[in-house]
């Protein structure tokens, strides 16, 4: 007689999918209760559609959004918030730390899926670095909040001021770009001092967690020297600011409708303004509509790129822009491998840069061509627009998002999700585990270039 053979248990979700499971699991949550009608402001009712893109956008640290935030209660707004800190923080991040406080022990499973969610290059010490990644964080909301407040309190009163404050620190710190008012940062919310304030909020939050805790540690009195990774984000992170300030103060210098109404010294600081903000903040001074196309084309290339690893940042991060230009570089002058500040990139890790480049701009040509035949009414340099906001996580929209129809803001929704996650992390959650070959294949070349 034959024995029937017991089922195999099921396989546990690797890492990757958790993490994916992890966001679509909130943006859930977010949607039923961002879809709740006690939560929308009076005479206003927001869609079930908009509520989940409003609730995607907040939970992927995006800020695009059909509706405006207004749109929703002051209850609503703090449902935002919170979405807003979750997504920054992490969710595999938060759990853990959970777990930390109610003294549970964190298995070997949640390292790993804290490793790829914070993006940590060794699984040793990553929940003391989850530790320090909440610290960091929640003290930059609150000094930039208690800077916020003091600039809005002669605009507003002691309480307004504060929610303000509180609201905008957030989303600054964790780039998520959502503002109270329509018009983000170009009413009564600007100001140069705001301005400033925001800004350094949201390009230390771009700079990435690992960067954020090693600075700390160093202001505490570490004497090591900055790592690698650390110098690599600060200097591309440096020179994509510079080169953002001046070529956007090139290209809008005498547009009427940005910088050409405002004097000289107010357009430099306009244009160091949004020179950062493509990288993943969202927040504007000025509305991007009334860009130039080569303004516009200049501020999606900055989107594609990104914060860096470890932030809450979409696109190909600024650490995978410097090995593959830099490799570029070194190899079309005959040295080699990459080195810098001393050290050798290696093989393995040139190749994970190109994959995950080849991986962002395939989706998100992808999610372009989809709205291209989504929407053949709308302007085809306004949707590529909004696509690359939504995959970089950045949030400036030329007004196309609140336009197209449900399936395009599906589309759009996807890209926000792929852009937080990450083109190679939702690629490992989407295919089967890898197997080792035993058999190596004889090598041969092929015609290069």
């Amino acid at each position: 007689m034959l024995r029937r053979r017991p089922p195999r248990p099921p396989r546990p979700l690797r890492p990757a999918r958790r993490i994916f499971a992890a966001f679509v699991g909130a943006s859930v949550v977010g949607t039923l209760l961002l879809a709740w009608p006690a939560l929308h402001a009076p005479g206003v009712r927001v869609s079930l559609v908009d509520a989940a893109f409003t609730a995607v956008s907040a939970v992927t640290v995006t800020g695009l959004t059909p509706v405006p935030v207004a749109a929703f209660s002051p209850a609503g707004q703090v449902v935002i918030l919170v979405l807003i800190q979750v997504g920054g923080l992490g969710i595999v991040t938060l759990g853990v730390l959970g777990a930390v406080l109610l003294g549970a022990r964190v298995g070997v499973g949640e390292r790993l899926r804290l490793q790829a969610e914070q993006g940590a290059i060794h699984v040793g010490g990553v929940v003391r670095l989850a530790r320090r990644v909440a610290w960091v964080t929640l003290a930059l909301e609150a000094v930039l909040a208690a800077g916020l407040w003091a600039a809005y309190l002669p605009r507003f009163g002691p309480a307004e001021a504060a929610w303000q404050a509180v609201f905008h620190a957030v989303s600054a710190v964790n780039n998520a770009g959502f503002a109270t008012d329509p018009g983000s940062l170009t009413g009564a919310l600007g100001g140069a001092l705001p301005l400033a304030l925001i800004a350094v909020g949201f390009v230390a939050g771009g700079l990435g967690h690992p960067v954020l805790v090693e600075g700390a540690q160093r202001l505490r009195g570490a004497r090591r020297r900055l790592g690698l990774h650390a110098r690599v984000v600060l200097l591309t992170s440096a020179v994509l600011l510079a080169l953002g300030t001046a070529l956007f103060a090139a290209f809008e210098w005498t547009n009427p409708a940005t910088l050409g109404a405002h004097p000289p010294h107010a357009r430099l600081g306009l244009a160091a303004f949004q020179g950062a903000t493509p990288r993943t903040a969202g927040f504007t001074a000025v509305e991007p509509a009334d860009l130039r196309p080569a303004t516009q084309a200049w501020t999606m290339l900055l989107m594609f790129v990104g914060g860096s690893p470890g932030s809450t940042a979409g696109g190909i991060k600024t650490a995978t822009a410097f090995v593959l230009v830099g490799s570029a570089w070194s190899l079309a002058r005959g040295r080699g491998a990459l080195q810098a500040f001393g050290r050798r990139v290696s093989d393995a890790l040139l190749i994970r840069a190109f994959v995950v480049a080849f991986l962002a701009a395939t989706l998100l040509g992808a999610g372009v061509t989809a709205l291209f035949w989504l929407e053949p009414d709308v302007a085809p340099l306004a949707l590529a627009f909004e696509a690359t906001s939504a995959f970089g996580t950045v949030g400036l929209s030329v007004g196309a998002t609140e336009a197209v129809s449900a399936p395009a803001k599906g589309v759009l929704m996807a890209l926000m999700l792929i852009g937080r996650i990450g083109p190679l992390t939702l690629a490992l959650a989407l295919v089967e585990a890898p197997r080792t070959r035993r058999v190596q294949r004889p090598t041969e070349d092929v015609i290069i270039g």
